[in-house]
């Protein structure tokens, strides 16, 4: 299954809404080890089930290298949208676009500790 660019944007949007309102549920599992090597990294998945289809997020760092020269790199990011299966294996992934940091945004908002940090600190 592959999704254009339009329906990817309209799909994550909604997850995005979803979350924010807490009709979706996100859980924090520990990535696969074939997701990190010596070239990328994963610190945390996020894994939610909507309308009995698995879907994974999470932040990929990857070395980017300067000029050619494999001994100097940079860490850069992306953030990966993917349905799943049962077993963890990607079926489809999301193509880039503008808004999915705004999804991994309302997931990371969704653990209590950083909820209640805000609600601490603006007193609601």
């Amino acid at each position: 299954m592959s999704f254009s660019r339009r329906e990817a944007i309209q799909i994550i949007d909604k997850l995005t809404e979803l979350t924010q309102h807490n009709a979706l549920q996100w859980r924090e599992e520990s990535p696969q080890r074939r997701m990190n090597d010596t070239t990328n990294r994963v610190d945390k998945v996020y894994v939610s089930t909507y309308m009995g289809r698995n879907i994974r997020v999470y932040e990929k760092f990857y070395k980017s290298y300067f000029e050619d020269d494999v001994n100097v790199f940079d860490w850069d990011e992306d953030v990966i949208i993917e349905l799943i299966d049962n077993e963890g294996l990607v079926l489809s992934r999301f193509p880039s676009t503008s808004n999915k940091t705004e999804l991994l945004n309302a997931i990371r908002y969704q653990n209590p500790q950083i909820r209640n940090f805000f609600t601490d600190i603006f007193g609601n």
